[in-house]
């Protein structure tokens, strides 16, 4: 199994895409009758290939081709795969060249030859057929996105092709038949697909809180000094992993899954969707938490990974574990993972550049990573975001990110790709198509698969339509965003332009006018709804960011709902109405994501304005400093250092969540460059959801920071769409002032809390956002310790 993944194609010179049929030509049907043979034996189990052909033959030409074992004694002769198309090849898979995977097409005389190393390589020899070269398509799933082109007779003319894929695991569209039509090999339904138990997320699954947590409550992560609850509803909690028994169960379980299946290819041991890990004595022995953020927690999970794999090697000789490399284990450990484990690496953004363009410093991050992965040596595959929730469905137009990441992956020894995926075809199914065919062939001219999708699409319309769809991407490259951060609401409004939406309008409209295929006519619709769709986010987001301008709120956000709050949902209900209505009717099908986490988020006018703008494009950024502060108010300032001090933290919806602990995690920057960790924010007895809180942190060493500048790390682990504003960060006297008489002296008394403070940092109004998996930075300088208020 782990050789299937290996045997990835070698890198070869470009090859023309779907090269014509050279005559002379055979006649295979004419007049509404068949006059050329199938020659198969279906299969015991999974699709049968002579059913396959002759389903879309049916489409093209209203015929079926008979189906027989042996061949007849006149007429040409379509061999499918098995022992007989393998004779009149007169070879083998290895002495056509073919590795792990692959196919091959060849004309014979008068007989056509398609033949795979098994069942499901023929099959993806009879779909490459038809599409490469009789004219069939399918771009999407469902009836609209096939493509058969009718014609009254059909001759086949000289055929040579030998091809295999250039990824060996290819995981993109969830539908079964349309996945299967254009490459895909896992979840598609097939005895000899490659098989994935479980997708991402899978701790819970191998370690089932319904058999384990009543009697083993320790088999899970200690938070806070307590067990943490696994089996709430979404439950996202980890496992003590350096327990012994813990390992011993999730090994059972992968027993368990084989025996019932002993088809399963790899199964995913991967953590939950949460960066708390068990905070146990033990645990905390393979954590990091100084380390930078991407390498915190590697060696705990990591660690755990290769224990696992090194069982299962035992008792299942050539069964992959897969685990993501993701947020604080995106980097790799310091040893090295078995040969039998997959790292299944975590690409969050950008999806508007590649991971090889160093100008983009979200592609230098994820590419510094990967690289790090190759140079161990991993087996890696890519987890991908080919449909992105947090984009709330708008225009995906990825296809230019794609013609040189999947090439640059191949390149990189990349074993395949696993991404999201929706049914929003309008939006995201050009991209989910142009993948799924790199996937295969990364070679492939992106421009010639292109022109081929808007000519088959769209027929009369390809022109309107090919302006349409370049316009959606050359907006989204030459705009320079990187997408798609959480609730990233004004980078999808400074992408849907009044320009961009203008020019895509008047497209649709020369695509309505020309089109006359009826098949052609209803891809223009879809799409028409799709960019519906974008319209009435833009004219949301725009009333939100046309409030915004004008309400301000004394100093900082409150929380609290307002006049101005009051005006921007009155100002904003139309739109939210118009899209709540849009994205639960069933007359946008294929054209929207749905109603669910992110939509709900989207359609909360106080919750966008109160994310609009992100770390470093807020207009107000940092208010006020304390060197700024002593221009106005100088004070007598003492360069000795006390023994410790205090540091408040102010912000709103610092929050204490019930599985997952604490929100936030504060760190400091060492006089070595390191980390030093302060401690967490919220608590059980302290949540500040929707409201402002400080939070102070006692007892905190000097010595050990660097205090030229100081520099503060506010984290907030993922494991969900959760966000505070930072507002302010003071370095105070370390004495017993309460948690609450700060946050009441910011309130009432903030002139107060500057005098005493030998420094601090006051953002705007709107604070400086921490989200999830985006920490806040902040600087504080440090012009010395006011004598009033310091001692040592």
């Amino acid at each position: 199994m782990a050789a299937r993944l290996l045997a990835a194609a070698p890198v070869a010179a470009q090859a023309a895409l779907y090269p014509p049929m050279p005559p002379p030509l055979v006649e295979w049907i004419a007049s509404g009758r068949a006059r050329a043979t199938i020659v198969a034996t279906s299969p015991t189990q999974g699709t049968a290939p002579a059913a396959e052909l002759n389903q879309w033959l049916k489409r093209l030409t209203g015929v079926a081709l008979p189906v027989e074992s042996t061949k007849p004694a006149t007429g040409p002769a379509v061999f499918l795969g098995g022992d007989a198309a393998w004779k009149r090849l007169g070879t083998t898979p290895e002495g056509l060249g073919l590795g792990g995977q692959g196919y091959a097409i060849r004309t014979l005389g008068d007989d056509l030859v398609i033949a795979g190393k098994t069942d499901l390589d023929t099959l993806f020899g009879v779909y490459a057929f038809l599409e490469h070269y009789l004219g069939c398509r399918w771009f999407w799933p469902g009836e609209t996105g096939m493509v058969a082109p009718r014609q009254e007779t059909l001759r086949v003319g000289r055929i040579d092709e030998v091809s295999e894929p250039d990824f060996p695991l290819r995981w993109t569209l969830r539908d079964k038949a349309c996945a299967r039509f254009n490459g895909a090999n896992v979840g598609i339904g097939e005895p000899e697909d490659f098989r994935i138990q479980w997708f991402v997320h899978t701790w819970l699954r191998l370690v089932e809180p319904s058999e384990y947590w009543a009697e083993h409550p320790e088999f899970y992560a200690d938070l806070g000094g307590k067990r943490a609850d696994p089996t709430g509803k979404q439950a996202q909690v980890n496992l003590c992993t350096t327990n012994p028994e813990v390992v011993e169960a999730a090994v059972r379980k992968i027993d368990e899954v084989v025996a019932g299946d002993p088809s399963i290819d790899m199964v995913s041991v991967d953590p939950m969707d949460t960066q708390q890990f068990c905070q146990c004595a033990e645990c905390r022995k393979l954590q990091d938490p100084e380390a930078p953020y991407e390498a915190r927690n590697s060696r705990l999970v990591f660690d755990f990974t290769n224990r696992v794999a090194e069982q299962v090697a035992q008792k299942h000789p050539g069964l992959l574990i897969k685990t993501i490399a993701y947020h604080t284990y995106l980097a790799p450990p310091p040893f090295a993972m078995r040969d039998n484990v997959v790292i299944q690496f975590c690409r969050f953004m950008c999806h508007n550049h590649s991971l090889a363009e160093t100008g983009c410093p979200e592609s230098a991050y994820f590419g510094k990573y990967l690289q790090q992965w190759r140079d161990k040596g991993a087996l890696l595959m890519l987890y991908e975001y080919y449909y992105k929730a947090s984009w709330c469905g708008l225009p995906w137009p990825i296809a230019h990110m794609l013609r040189r990441d999947l090439p640059y992956m191949h390149r990189s020894n990349v074993a395949g790709v696993a991404t999201q995926w929706d049914h929003n075809y309008a939006n995201n199914g050009l991209g989910q198509y142009v993948a799924t065919k790199l996937l295969w062939n990364s070679r492939l001219s992106v421009d010639e698969l292109l022109s081929d999708f808007y000519e088959k699409a769209y027929a009369e319309a390809a022109d309107p339509m090919r302006r349409y769809h370049e316009r959606l991407e050359t907006t989204l490259e030459q705009s320079g965003v990187h997408v798609a951060e959480q609730r990233g609401y004004r980078t999808m409004l400074q992408f849907l332009s009044p320009e961009l939406l203008a020019g895509c309008a008047a497209d649709l409209e020369a695509a309505r006018t020309a089109v006359r295929d009826p098949e052609a006519a209803q891809r223009v619709a879809l799409m028409a709804k799709g960019f519906d769709y974008a319209r009435l986010v833009a004219a949301y987001l725009t009333a939100v960011a046309q409030h915004g301008e004008n309400a301000r709120e004394p100093y900082w956000y409150t929380g609290e709902d307002t006049t101005d709050t009051a005006a921007l949902e009155a100002a904003c209900a139309p739109h939210v109405e118009a899209l709540r209505a849009f994205l639960q009717s069933a007359e946008t099908e294929g054209a929207r994501h749905g109603l669910f986490e992110y939509e709900e988020l989207l359609l909360s006018p106080k919750g966008v304005a109160g994310n609009w703008y992100r770390t470093g494009d807020r207009p107000e950024g940092v208010r006020l400093t304390k060197p700024e502060w002593l221009e106005h108010a100088p004070q007598q300032l003492s360069k000795e250092t006390p023994q410790t001090v205090s540091l408040w933290v102010y912000g709103n919806d610092i929050d204490w969540m019930p599985d997952t602990g604490p929100e936030h995690t504060v760190y400091a920057r060492g006089k070595d460059g390191a980390q030093v960790l302060l401690g967490t924010m919220g608590r059980q007895d302290r949540a500040g959801d929707g409201r402002n809180l400080a939070f102070v942190f006692r007892g905190v060493d000097p010595g050990k920071l660097s205090l030229d500048p100081l520099q503060v790390v506010v984290e907030n682990p993922p494991g969900g769409p959760y966000g505070t504003r930072l507002f302010a960060l003071y370095l105070m006297p370390d004495d017993n002032t309460s948690e609450d008489e700060a946050t009441r002296l910011l309130q009432e008394d903030l002139e107060a809390v500057r005098r005493r403070a030998a420094a601090f940092v006051e953002f705007g109004f709107n604070g400086d956002m921490s989200n999830e998996g985006d920490p806040a930075e902040a600087t504080l300088d440090v012009p010395g310790f006011p004598v009033a208020s310091f001692t040592r």
